[in-house]
């Protein structure tokens, strides 16, 4: 099958699939970029190799479907034409054929740690056995998968990994020319509708787009800083609980201001403070703003997180297509955390205003001016007053 002699330099090359489907025709190749040493060059395709581009017919790439369906072809040439030659412009000899069938045990000796599911997998077992029958042979294997590189240096076997010359550029099937179509309908579409863009930036017209933005947080109080927070407020603003000095003022207001105010029998009167008023203050008021206070420092990490985080934005709206856009509706939708508020929503919100609940004030007394006579007598006094008053001439 190969030539003898000392003068001839022989080679037996096991293509790979991928030298059929990912290369220009292997009956044109040129060979003599990577084989030029050799006097012949033997392309056996195996087993594996011959089924999968069997499979390779009706799969749903078009451009592998009409790879395997030409090398089908080129197959039942070599079957009908065993060893056929090729005739390159080089002095090299050029034979593609099938390698001999070897035993099914030999084979299933080299399979091991190999899956016989997988063609890669069968052609390097196939190498393998011809290897052992043929120990005298210069046997490589040719391929472009890293994958069957790895593997064959694992077993031994030496490669030829294929020339980037040889492989075919990148060829757009039916689906990929759809999609060509598709988009060039679509940037004719877009030339003839308006494009709408809208960025966000800072109110700074020399600020870049927001793309993140920076938070503050603060920690939650504990239960203990709460407590003597709570206490040095309270020391801060303590109730009154002794009211004598407003008796005190009842008196000295009656021994230096009630006098009657002419014409009328009125006069004026200091009031203390009721028990009633005292007792709301004590034991209502007061203390429901200490709980007040309470609750307001443990929510005081979220006011200070409403109140400290705020970006102000500028949302720019541009049309960069080739027609007026009318009737635009624009829907904003922020993810969830995210609040659109008004410019004074920190300091109008109940929630978010930051000032610390207000101290109540103790009640106090008022003056109030008190009646000391009877209407009627009010009237008869106005009566009299009138009549004694001088009649103008007219």
């Amino acid at each position: 099958m190969h030539e003898q002699g000392t003068t001839t330099k022989n080679l037996t090359v096991f293509a790979d699939t991928n030298l059929l489907i990912h290369c220009n025709d292997v009956r044109h190749l040129n060979y003599s970029q990577i084989f030029d040493d050799y006097d012949t060059i033997l392309i056996y395709f195996a087993d594996p190799v011959v089924r999968e581009i069997d499979k390779f017919k009706t799969d749903s790439s078009q451009r592998r479907a009409k790879k395997a369906r030409k090398y089908n072809t080129l197959f039942d040439e070599i079957l009908k034409t065993p060893n056929t030659q090729l005739t390159p412009k080089e002095n090299t000899k050029i034979t593609l054929a099938f390698p001999p069938n070897c035993a099914v045990e030999m084979l299933q000796k080299h399979m091991k740690g190999l899956d016989e599911s997988i063609f890669d997998d069968l052609l390097i077992g196939n190498v393998l056995a011809y290897n052992e029958v043929n120990p005298d042979e210069d046997v490589r294997l040719i391929t472009s998968d890293t994958g069957v590189v790895l593997k064959c240096r694992n077993k031994n076997i030496q490669v030829i990994k294929t020339p980037e010359e040889w492989l075919l550029p990148p060829e757009n099937d039916s689906r990929d020319k759809q999609i060509i179509q598709l988009e060039t309908k679509l940037k004719k579409m877009e030339q003839s509708q308006p494009i709408i863009l809208l960025e966000a930036r800072g109110l700074s017209s020399a600020d870049k787009p927001i793309s993140e933005v920076q938070l503050r947080l603060y920690e939650e109080l504990d239960k203990d800083q709460i407590y003597d927070l709570v206490n040095y407020i309270r020391s801060k603003h303590l109730p009154k609980e002794d009211f004598s000095d407003e008796e005190k003022k009842v008196r000295e207001f009656a021994e230096t201001h009630v006098k009657p105010f002419w014409p009328f029998n009125i006069t004026s009167e200091y009031v203390a403070p009721s028990a009633k008023q005292i007792k709301e203050y004590l034991e209502t008021h007061y203390p429901n703003w200490l709980l007040n206070v309470r609750k307001w420092l443990e929510q005081i990490h979220l006011r200070l997180f409403y109140c400290e985080n705020k970006t102000d934005i500028s949302l720019s709206l541009s049309n960069t297509g080739n027609a007026f856009a009318r009737n635009i509706l624009l829907n904003f939708h922020l993810n969830q955390g995210w609040l659109f508020t008004s410019e004074d929503f920190t300091t109008s919100d109940s929630s978010i205003v930051l000032p610390i609940p207000k101290c109540p004030s103790a009640p106090k007394g008022k003056i109030v001016q008190r009646e000391i006579s009877s209407i009627s007598s009010i009237l008869n006094q106005v009566s009299m007053a009138v009549k004694s008053a001088p009649v103008s001439e007219v």
